[in-house]
């Protein structure tokens, strides 16, 4: 049997041939390469990432911490009445959060001094910090006016309405509003007390139930700082007549540029009679009568200070009972003897001429530390918001608020708080 047998010739390489094995590795390494590379860019790409988020949730960290101290800091304000003096201590506030990180406030006002007067604005500005973030916002805020100037009669205790009065603006008793008659009623008239004061039945409107006033501590030498003293000679006899007292005239000459004067009686009574003032006038007395007798007139001459301040120990009273007109040339005497001051002559409208007459009249902020004060008189007027313990109102005198006194701040009568201006929030490089 013959058995068939299949021959297989492999292929010969040359002697000289490369052979694929360095290829191979070759290829090899330059792929490892390049997928050791792409995984190091992407971890480098994934660590940049998360750096960048954890600096974008830093940053969004103290973009928080920083409103939050606004809001802080605002909230600091309406809690503690002394704020200013605290805030003047030190130049910045630091409050540190633990782990969360730390705001840091400051607060200014235009003139440096944070603590010389609780009606100027202030600017805030605050940093938060979170993991070496900051970002840092500020604000402009002003004190309001206290709410005792919506009213046009403020009493601490009492209010009592005799004979021919005319009411045209909101009223305020602390304890009782009586009144012998029903009175002349206009405008905005209505009688208020907190719910544990008492208000006549036939007075009307009224309302029994407003918000209690709390009462301004009304620093005296806060105002005799930044007053002109009348000298003593000018009212020797307890009688100060025919004064004008203006931000461009005063008896001796001494101008006060903003119509600030001070009068101290010494502890005696003093009674006023054609006086002009226009400004503020501050009269610090005892346990005596100040009295505004014949025709008077008080008027402000900027919102930002009350018109008429009377500091006297608890007996004290004032008494307004005026009457008749102010002239500006009570003795008659001739131009050239008013020019020359040979006569007790005053311009009270600053028109040149000494020929004009005015009514008695009583306008701004007025406040009266005395025991009872009195207006009475000839159909005379005041304007604005009149501050007393007891107070007396009779014969024919009327009486209205001004509602631009509640418009702005006035020096020493504002409501302890800051209220942020529109548009002053803004974020500011730290």
């Amino acid at each position: 049997m013959t058995m068939m047998r299949r021959t297989i010739n492999h292929r010969k390489f040359p002697a000289n041939a490369r052979r694929p094995g360095g290829a191979l590795y070759a290829t090899t390494l330059f792929l490892s390469l390049i997928v050791v590379s792409g995984g190091v860019s992407l971890v480098a790409s994934q660590m940049t990432s998360r750096q960048l988020q954890a600096n974008l949730r830093a940053s969004d960290q103290s973009y928080y911490l920083a409103r939050s101290g606004l809001e802080w800091t605002l909230a600091y304000v309406d809690s503690e009445p002394d704020w200013r003096t605290f805030m003047a201590k030190g130049g910045e506030t630091e409050v540190d959060l633990g782990g969360v990180g730390k705001f840091t406030v400051s607060v200014v006002d235009a003139d440096g001094a944070i603590a010389d007067s609780e009606s100027d604005a202030v600017g805030i500005r605050v940093t938060g910090e979170a993991d070496r973030a900051i970002r840092g916002f500020e604000l402009t805020a002003k004190p309001g006016p206290h709410p005792l100037l919506e009213y046009a009669l403020v009493a601490w205790a009492d209010i009592h309405f005799k004979n021919n009065f005319s009411i045209y603006g909101p009223i305020y008793g602390t304890l009782t509003t009586s009144s012998d008659q029903i009175p002349d009623t206009k405008d905005n008239a209505v009688f208020c007390a907190p719910s544990d004061g008492t208000i006549a039945s036939w007075l009307k409107p009224q309302d029994d139930s407003v918000d209690k006033l709390s009462k301004p501590d009304v620093n005296l030498n806060a105002f005799t700082s930044i007053a002109t003293k009348v000298p003593n000679r000018f009212f020797k006899n307890g009688v100060l007549e025919n004064v004008n007292l203006t931000p461009t005239d005063a008896p001796d000459g001494n101008v006060n540029p903003n119509g600030i004067y001070y009068i101290d009686t010494e502890l005696k009574d003093i009674l006023l009679k054609n006086v002009h003032v226009k400004g503020t006038l501050i009269i610090k007395t005892g346990n005596d009568s100040v009295e505004f007798h014949e025709a008077c007139v008080i008027e402000p001459n900027e919102t930002g200070y009350p018109s008429l301040l009377v500091f006297g120990r608890t007996n004290a009273t004032v008494d307004f009972a005026m009457a008749g007109t102010l002239s500006e040339n009570p003795a008659g005497c001739t131009e050239v003897e008013c020019l020359n001051g040979d006569c007790e002559c005053m311009d009270v409208n600053e028109d040149g001429d000494f020929d004009d007459s005015f009514d008695p009249s009583v306008s701004g902020l007025v406040w009266i530390e005395a025991q009872t004060t009195s207006l009475r008189g000839s159909s005379w007027k005041f304007k604005g918001c009149l501050v007393g313990n007891d107070i007396w109102v009779d014969d024919g005198v009327l009486i209205d608020d001004d509602p631009g006194l509640s418009a702005s701040p006035i020096f020493q009568f504002t409501d302890g708080k800051l209220h942020v201006q529109p548009g002053s929030v803004r974020e500011v490089s730290p």
